[in-house]
């Protein structure tokens, strides 16, 4: 139950940070331990995920104290990135 109320708040951190046309092409999709994956349409949205996903952890952690998210896992198309 936690885990979806994150994931939403996750995807409507997202609609904050990129607007509308980067919620269409953005979405928090699972978390596992202190890993949040996230998933994009195309390279170019997940090199902008890449960018900021310092900041969305930061605004997810501030909001779920209990919660300790600290690497983002980027996929796109079938390709998985880490972020460290």
């Amino acid at each position: 139950m936690k885990t979806g109320l994150i994931l939403e708040f996750a995807n409507e951190a997202i609609s904050q940070i990129w607007g509308k046309a980067g919620a269409k092409s953005i979405k928090a999709r699972s978390i596992k331990g202190s890993v949040i994956k996230i998933e994009c349409e195309n390279s170019i949205m997940a090199q902008e995920v890449k960018l900021k996903s310092s900041q969305l952890l930061e605004i997810i952690n501030k909001k779920f104290r209990t919660t300790n998210l600290r690497k983002t896992r980027i996929v796109q198309k079938g390709i998985d990135l880490d972020e460290y």
